[in-house]
């Protein structure tokens, strides 16, 4: 048995070894917010590849960080229609997928 309190990934409730991810009703209207810092955003080839994630992430920090730039405080919205970044201040959407 684990005994997780904390984790945002099962709200909380204690969960055996083995059960598998929880339902998608917790998506279902307004979703599920997390928060984090934009970088930057980059074009890539393929969708898979750690490598090539590596590259890509390493190639953005060395930009903000050469134009001395603080990151963009964001809001990433995860429902059941999409993925929808939003920017923390001003409460402006700057992507959705």
């Amino acid at each position: 048995m684990l005994n997780c309190k904390t984790c945002a990934w099962c709200g909380g409730r204690d969960s055996a070894v083995g059960e598998g991810p929880p339902s998608t009703s917790r998506f279902a209207g307004p979703g599920v917010d997390f928060k984090g810092k934009l970088i930057g955003m980059e074009d890539v080839a393929e969708s898979r590849g750690d490598k090539m994630c590596q590259i890509a992430m390493a190639k953005l920090k060395a930009g903000v960080k050469a134009a001395r730039e603080h990151k963009q405080r964001i809001v990433i919205n995860v429902n059941l229609d999409g993925i929808q970044i939003v920017d923390e201040k001003s409460s402006v959407s700057v992507q959705l997928f």
